[in-house]
């Protein structure tokens, strides 16, 4: 009765087949699940004493499974082994970062490599087996090259190894490596075939050459000497005993040679669907690699147009509606002075701190050196506000609802208001540009697009949220082009 326990994890059954051949030669029970979620389910049961972990599986891979495994009280201590098919430093140097032992490779493990690996968690094979038995034996002939005991029924029979169709979940990349992996498989599994079927040909021959020498031995002798007679010579002729041939003694090494062909003819069959099966997974290979050198080429084409489109921006310097400015660090500026653009509720409709704001700003870019259009784009906050016994306008208390004040629109009209805005900038533009000498011209539009959509309108609803709004879509914000952008 085993004393301890293996977990296997992995998808593919021709893995699992592999390593529980060479887990036999230990003292353990194995069982095997084919992906990391089914490896948790186990564990919540079973704890073994080793797992071997695939790394790329149906959804949770390798990694994942091992993070959850050691960050579990219970199999935080149970020694992982990854077994896969990746390998180089870093990759052994990640695995061992997040818990693992060790890591074998699934293409080159052998024996020697799994007891090293074993005997490093205390595992060591059963006395009684000390090696697997991998290939046929040897047939042992005796001197004369003859064994009269051999037998057709000591052969061990052929398995017939089917190719697993490839999988065609996952990337492209994914599906390449697991097709690569089922041709290392298939060619192992015709090395192992063709040294079955050579040794049982070999014993095939020697069996035949056996038969065939008994009966030369046995009914081919020596013609008897002939006595000299004393009749005529037609006497003679009638007196000389004819031998005849024996034809139960020349069957069984025909029948012997027809079971020869027959098993000959199979194993050529076999071979010749194993190598159509290589072919065709090799010619699948090269299909998706194809694929991937093409995917690949329009990645690196495409990688090329964005590069040399931000070139072009960035040379460029492209601004809102085809605008063009040269210097950077005019863009960073106008980025300064827009993120700031918002202007709060004014009885008397303009903000006098943006003409403030916008007045330093020409100034700054005038000391730049910039020369061209300053175009000011105005947008006019709807703000719901109640009238004070002067008649002016004002926001309504923090509790106060939209049943209990008016917006601005109905007070006063958009084109109004606008206009009272554009003349109260327009009358600044006077000292504004007296300051640049008339290099930068100053340009106020109207700017209909809201920055952000209003609340529905409800009685019940808060007047403080709708003006939020109203405060943020209150703005003035600027763009300039200079004077080749304008020509």
């Amino acid at each position: 009765m085993p004393t301890k326990r293996a977990l296997i994890v992995d998808d593919s059954t021709t893995a699992q087949y592999r390593l529980k051949k060479m887990l036999r030669a230990y003292d353990l029970q194995i069982d095997a699940v084919d992906s990391g979620e089914a490896a948790l389910l186990h564990l919540a049961s079973h704890v073994p004493d080793v797992i071997f972990m695939d790394h790329l599986m149906p959804g949770m891979d390798g990694f994942r499974a091992l993070q959850i495994i050691k960050s579990h009280p219970e199999t935080a201590m149970v020694p992982v082994i990854m077994y896969t098919s990746k390998s180089g430093d870093v990759y052994t140097g990640q695995a061992r970062a997040l818990g693992a032992l060790d890591v074998i490779s699934k293409d080159t493990i052998n024996a020697t490599d799994l007891s090293k690996v074993m005997e490093g968690i205390h595992i060591y094979p059963l006395k009684r087996v000390q090696e697997t038995v991998a290939e046929p034996e040897e047939v042992m002939l005796p001197d004369d090259g003859i064994n009269p005991q051999l037998d057709i029924s000591d052969l061990p029979p052929v398995e017939a190894v089917a190719a697993p169709a490839p999988r065609t979940e996952g990337p492209s990349s994914d599906n390449s490596r697991r097709i690569e992996l089922r041709i290392s498989q298939l060619e192992h599994a015709i090395d192992d075939s063709r040294r079955v079927i050579t040794a049982r040909l070999v014993r095939e021959i020697q069996k035949l050459r056996y038969n065939i020498s008994r009966e030369l031995t046995e009914h081919v002798a020596p013609a008897e000497p002939l006595k000299k007679p004393d009749t005529p010579a037609a006497d003679e002729a009638q007196s000389i005993p004819v031998a005849q041939p024996s034809r139960q003694g020349w069957f069984l090494p025909f029948a012997t040679l027809a079971v020869v062909l027959i098993v000959g003819g199979f194993s050529f069959t076999y071979f010749n669907k194993l190598n159509e099966r290589l072919s065709a997974l090799s010619e699948q290979q090269a299909e998706q690699r194809s694929h991937l050198n093409d995917i690949n080429n329009k990645l690196v084409e495409l990688h090329t147009s964005l590069e040399m489109q931000s070139n072009m921006q960035t040379q460029l310097g492209v601004v809102n509606s085809g605008r063009v400015v040269k210097s950077n660090m005019l863009n960073d500026m106008v980025w300064a002075f827009n993120q700031n653009g918002a202007m709060p509720f004014n009885p008397d409709i303009m903000d006098p701190n943006a003409i403030k704001r916008l007045s330093e700003f020409v100034h700054r870019i005038s000391q730049q050196g910039f020369k061209g259009a300053v175009w000011v784009n105005l947008s006019a906050g709807d703000f719901c506000v109640v009238t004070d016994s002067a008649g002016r306008a004002q926001l309504p208390g923090k509790d106060a609802r939209m049943s209990d004040c008016m917006l601005l629109s109905e007070l006063y009209t958009i084109e109004n208001m606008m206009e009272e805005v554009v003349e109260e900038i327009d009358s600044n533009l006077v000292a504004i540009n007296s300051v640049n000498r008339g290099d930068i011209n100053v340009i106020v539009s109207r700017m209909d697009d809201q920055l952000l959509n209003y609340p529905t309108r409800q009685p019940q609803t808060l007047a403080s949220e709708w003006n939020r709004v109203a405060q943020n879509n209150n703005r003035l914000t600027i763009e300039l082009s200079d004077v080749d952008s304008l020509q």
